[in-house]
């Protein structure tokens, strides 16, 4: 039987830059308590809508995730998560770019909820997860937004509800989570952000090797940035993504890649459109039990 761990949070807004960005470990055995691994994310916008113009951009945006979490009980879960960004905007007349590492995040999970149905046919399940965003202020770039800056220079806290029905040939798998983030140095207050994920699984053995591809459906919703308590950046972003990918595992391994693409979108001002957004994980288990 697979299990959910399921950590996908955005940290900023999601359209302008490389402060946001997902954690994704995917499914894997619920007794792999312990792991660590490394993701890559790549993202692109592009401006459509003034393409002809010098105005137009091009927002590029790379990041490297160093992930791990230690299990002392299925109530107390925690992870750490190091990410190292490469951002660039391009325009009509020159390049800007930036790197470095970004802020540390720190997670508390809870199992809260594994119960069998249908005489233990179908099994559910239901986590909690704390956040919290540690500011490394390592970089001071100042030429570009941000949101595109690899550390965001606030701190940050975060909710989500993760729950699962699974059984041994599918799996639904949803989320709900809520960020928030504090005022910084300069007293500028990105914006709160919702974040909504629904996952459909189906588990494909072949031999050593358990294959789980899966559709998705993401739901974004970011509001207004302050400064001074005075709204600066009236985005309120709303986007709907699909997308889907697969999961490898092998015994100690686990690959997953996750491909979103542009959805429904509505914003109040004019903002660059989802090009690209591509997630692949590489997760080492380090107490691995068979099945």
């Amino acid at each position: 039987m697979l299990a959910v761990l399921a950590v996908q949070h955005t940290w900023s807004c999601d359209i302008c830059g490389g402060g946001s960005q997902w954690l994704n470990t995917g499914l894997q055995p619920q007794f792999n308590q312990h792991y660590f691994g490394i993701s890559g994310s790549f993202r692109k916008f592009l401006n459509s809508e003034k393409s002809h113009s010098s105005s137009a951009s091009q927002d590029q945006l790379f990041t490297l995730n160093a992930t791990g979490r230690f299990s002392i009980n299925d109530k107390f879960q925690f992870s750490l998560s190091i990410p190292y960004s490469v951002n660039s905007r391009t325009t009509a007349d020159k390049k800007k770019s930036t790197q470095g590492i970004g802020d540390i995040q720190f997670q508390w999970g809870s199992l809260w909820m594994n119960r069998g149905l249908r005489e233990g046919k179908i099994r559910l399940f239901l986590q909690s997860q704390f956040s919290f965003r540690l500011p490394t202020k390592l970089n001071k770039e100042q030429t570009l937004p941000l949101a595109m800056r690899p550390s965001l220079g606030s701190y940050g806290v975060g909710f989500s509800v993760n729950g699962m029905l699974a059984s041994k040939s599918w799996a639904v798998a949803s989320q709900l989570g809520y960020f928030y983030s504090f005022m910084d140095e300069n007293a500028y207050q990105l914006a709160d952000q919702w974040v909504g994920n629904l996952q459909l699984f189906w588990f494909v053995p072949t031999g050593k090797l358990k294959l789980a591809p899966h559709f998705q459906v993401r739901g974004i919703k970011h509001g207004v940035d302050y400064q001074y308590d005075y709204p600066v950046m009236n985005a309120n972003e709303q986007r709907l993504n699909l997308g889907f990918g697969l999961d490898v595992y092998k015994e100690k391994f686990a690959f997953i890649s996750n491909v979103y693409f542009r959805g429904w979108e509505k914003f109040e001002t004019e903002l660059p459109n989802l090009k690209k957004d591509i997630l692949v994980s590489f997760i080492y288990f380090l107490n691995h039990k068979k099945q």
